[in-house]
């Protein structure tokens, strides 16, 4: 639907596609060759559920929060005599424990959840999922979906993508 160049030089190119059924779809090409960045605007998004993520940081080593009691923390191991999983909620439910959670903004209005995944090439991938920039009360239960994903290369990899695809550093 639309192209733009940008970056350094104005090498990078930026493709926008509008009206997919899946949503608005951005990919950024570096030096208009290989794909740096995708972005995926949602058109129904979808649930933090459905996606798996957890509505807090603290799934992961089993420990869990209980959102009603936020200063007692429990050992999801112990609890019920049962042998809880690293990523399971107090409740049973699986969530993908290699993401990080956190705010977008100093006012805690849009959480994102992010990871980064190491290539072959030696540079980083990450992969991230934002929430609507609607908060109007603080805490992770009242997250309930995800308006858009990101792929990019992870902050601080730049080079080494560059490198990668003999690309002239950005």
């Amino acid at each position: 639907d639309s192209k733009r160049n940008e970056g350094k030089e104005n090498k990078d190119i930026r493709i926008l596609y509008k009206n997919l059924p899946q949503g608005e779809l951005q990919i950024v090409f570096a030096d208009g060759k290989f794909v740096k960045e995708v972005i995926l605007k949602y058109a129904k998004p979808p649930t933090i559920d459905d996606l798996r993520l957890p509505y807090t940081g603290f799934i992961g080593d089993n420990i869990v929060i209980n959102s009603n009691r936020p200063d007692v923390a429990i050992n999801a191991s112990e609890v019920g005599n049962t042998n809880r999983e690293r990523g399971e909620s107090f409740d049973g439910t699986r969530f993908d424990d290699r993401y990080s959670v956190g705010f977008t903004d100093i006012q805690r209005v849009q959480r994102t959840w992010w990871r980064d995944e190491k290539t072959a090439d030696g540079y980083s991938i990450r992969v991230q999922f934002f929430s609507p920039n609607k908060l109007k009360d603080a805490g992770a239960k009242f997250v309930v979906t995800a308006v858009q994903k990101l792929l990019s290369v992870t902050p601080g990899d730049q080079a080494k993508f560059a490198k990668a695809y003999s690309l002239s550093e950005k």
